[in-house]
């Protein structure tokens, strides 16, 4: 009677491990898999970033007793490890990535992935501070601003802008990288900037302007050195932070960031992506003509020292734009660096302690700092 008891357990148990095992591998094969619609962009972002607790669960799945009278028993006994190993594959690329790194003294530097964070979650130890900022229109813009605690000696400072299709967005969405940078001893503020279609080109790069100034006029607050600023941007946001860098000829400014952005018009249209790209672009140009906002047509004129991160997985904004910029900056002599991530899609960077997130932010922290040297 005990023995029937078991077998039964052992077959629910078993039946219970196959279903979860199945859908935990179909999950995990969404780090391999771009999903070509919106909602399926922020999947493929849970897989492939924020999934070391459900790395977990297979492991436990894997402890489980299979079900030895199924056919193919001796396969599905290991969906569970081969379910662990995608979910652990952008990871490990990125510890390696993290590996070939070159040794740095920098304060602020990390020099090997933190499984620690990406398992546990990543509380930076900084302090948040809102500012309000009054732009040109006479309208509020709020920004989010990070420093890192007990940190006494004077800061360059990063201003960072969030993505959300020229349209929408607020300072909230750029506070993931802000806040890391902030850890890595920036000031650094998540910045809103006047949105589209009530305010277009040139109008973003205006606010940038305003937040420089703001920045100075209380830098004695924040122990802001005054030499340097840098830019950085994500999605939108990078293109806006690109057209200020190159078009705003402001000697403050040393450098600029750009996370998956729009670079050029003309990629834009023979790219394939699951947004109208060129609608989002029209919203933003208002009248101007598309070369007037393409930081590639930019770059070759005005170009600064640029940084670009981009995710081979996009389907929003095709890596093939950072790529152009970067042969565009390589054609002027200007100091730039590509950074291509094959397993990342958009966004990669939220959340911040995410395989991708944590090597983005040590590229942009490296790249920054080489221009104070």
């Amino acid at each position: 009677m005990t023995q029937t008891k078991n077998s039964r357990l052992f077959s629910i148990l078993g039946t219970v491990r196959l279903i979860a095992s199945t859908g935990l591998l179909l999950y995990a094969s969404l780090t391999l898999m771009p999903l070509w619609w919106n909602e399926g962009v922020l999947y493929n972002l849970a897989a492939t970033e924020d999934n070391a607790r459900v790395c977990i669960v297979s492991f436990l799945l894997l402890l489980l007793p299979g079900i030895s009278f199924l056919p193919l028993s001796r396969f599905t006994r290991w969906i569970p490890l081969l379910a662990l190993l995608l979910f652990m594959l952008p990871a490990v690329q990125s510890a390696l990535a993290f590996s070939n790194l070159e040794a740095s003294s920098a304060p602020g530097c990390r020099s090997s992935f933190s499984w620690g964070s990406w398992i546990k979650g990543y509380q930076p130890a900084v302090t948040e501070e809102t500012l309000e900022m009054t732009a040109a229109n006479g309208q509020k813009l709020q920004a989010l601003a990070y420093t890192k605690n007990g940190q006494t000696e004077k800061r360059f400072a990063v201003i960072v802008l969030h993505g959300g299709g020229f349209t929408t967005g607020a300072a909230q969405h750029g506070k993931s990288l802000a806040a890391a940078l902030a850890d890595h001893g920036w000031l650094a503020i998540s910045a809103e900037y006047r949105l589209a279609p009530q305010t277009q080109y040139p109008g973003q790069v205006q606010d940038v302007q305003a937040w420089i100034q703001f920045l100075k006029s209380n830098s004695a607050r924040w122990a802001i050195d005054t030499s340097c600023f840098f830019l950085a941007g994500e999605s939108a946001g990078a293109t806006i932070a690109l057209n200020a860098a190159y078009t705003l000829q402001n000697s403050n400014i040393c450098a600029v960031a750009n996370l998956y952005g729009i670079c050029d018009a003309g990629a834009s249209q023979s790219e394939p992506s699951i947004t109208d790209v060129t609608a989002m672009l029209d919203a933003y140009r208002g009248s101007e003509v598309f070369e007037s906002i393409s930081p590639v047509a930019q770059a070759s004129v005005s170009g600064l020292p640029t940084i670009s991160i981009h995710g081979k997985r996009d389907p929003i904004i095709s890596w093939k734009h950072a790529s152009l910029l970067s042969t565009t900056l390589d054609r002027a002599q200007i100091e730039n660096q590509l950074v291509l991530l094959p397993w990342a899609t958009h966004l990669f960077n939220h959340p911040a302690y995410g395989p991708s997130g944590q090597l983005a932010v040590e590229y942009i922290d490296r790249f920054f700092r080489r221009q104070l040297q």
